[in-house]
């Protein structure tokens, strides 16, 4: 305790010090190598570093563990299962489509099969419109059942979701989802699995430009992932994705760098106005950086069972 003491009043001695230069610096009083003498001079109180806990492994057999794909949570389609693989601690990425494209069908299909493969809770934050249907449709995909036939024996569908999922699926109905809110949350639950839609609307960032906010947003959701487990969000592709199959980059709303820069997998859902084509969905991964290559693949969307469907 007394070091602890100690080490807190040189902390703020050295703040004194340095912002007592800094000001003299502006005003012409001092030089900029003055002000560097003094912010080293912490040097001296801070501990002795090592490379402990910051070296790779040398055993290239425990690298490869780090690397390795298999295992981990996987997908319902097959084809992400091949193209992304199993989803691990520290994995963080982002869905978009445009308005009614289906990407609230495509995120219950995926999420409504992981939940049988989770050990930890999954946490599904929610600041859209209607938030009882999307959960409806997370357990009617569980399923892939129809409305009626759920409700047709609702009670044993409700065990068995219960059963098998173990209590597991806590979904937060948020309106305006606060970063603090959810930083108290995960903290409690140490969930597994993050989801967050629309990930674009959480509160508690700040920035100078749109696309700054959006960087602390993603930035934010790596440290999650990495912190708890797996972190995926969706988001809105900008009106360059309207009747297109196969989205880009560049129809992410608000595409910037910064925005896409933190994500390891970003899924695009494209859709067209063909006649004959109203159920087809076009799947690209925009930015894969677990495997190289151009992945893109042809689905079917089953709204009334809310499940996507391989061709």
């Amino acid at each position: 305790p007394s070091h602890d003491m100690v080490k807190k009043y040189c902390d703020r001695q050295w703040a004194h010090n340095i912002a007592l230069k800094a000001i003299a610096v502006t005003e012409g009083r001092e030089s900029v190598e003055a002000l560097q003498e003094v912010y080293n001079e912490y040097d001296a109180v801070l501990p002795e570093t090592t490379d402990s806990g910051y070296k790779i492994s040398d055993d290239f057999s425990e690298l490869y563990k780090e690397v390795d794909r298999t295992g981990g949570i996987l997908w319902r389609l097959p084809w992400l299962n091949t193209a992304i693989g199993g989803l691990h601690k520290g994995d963080s990425g982002f869905i978009f489509a445009r308005t009614n494209a289906g990407k609230s069908t495509f995120v219950a299909s995926e999420i409504s099969y992981m939940l049988k493969q989770l050990t930890s809770p999954c946490c599904f934050f929610f600041n859209e419109e209607a938030a009882a249907r999307m959960k409806w449709r997370i357990f009617q995909a569980y399923f892939g059942a129809t409305d009626d036939r759920l409700l047709s024996n609702i009670e044993k569908c409700q065990e068995i979701f219960d059963d098998e999922t173990q209590g597991l699926f806590h979904f937060y109905n948020m309106p305006m989802i606060q970063k603090k809110e959810v930083d108290a949350i995960c903290k409690e639950m140490n969930p597994q699995l993050i989801v967050m839609d629309n990930i674009d609307k959480v509160y508690g960032f700040k920035g100078d430009r749109e696309d700054l906010r959006l960087k602390h947003i993603y930035t934010w959701q790596r440290e999650l992932a990495k912190q708890y487990g797996v972190a995926i969000g969706v988001c809105q592709a900008g009106s360059t994705a309207e009747n297109k199959k196969w989205l880009q980059h560049t129809d992410i709303d608000s595409a910037h760098t910064a925005k896409s820069s933190e994500a390891d997998f970003i899924i695009g859902i494209g859709t067209t106005l063909d006649v004959g084509a109203e159920d087809i969905r076009y799947l690209r991964l925009v930015k894969n950086k677990f495997k190289p290559g151009e992945w893109r693949h042809e689905c079917r969307i089953s709204p009334l069972t809310a499940r996507y469907l391989e061709i």
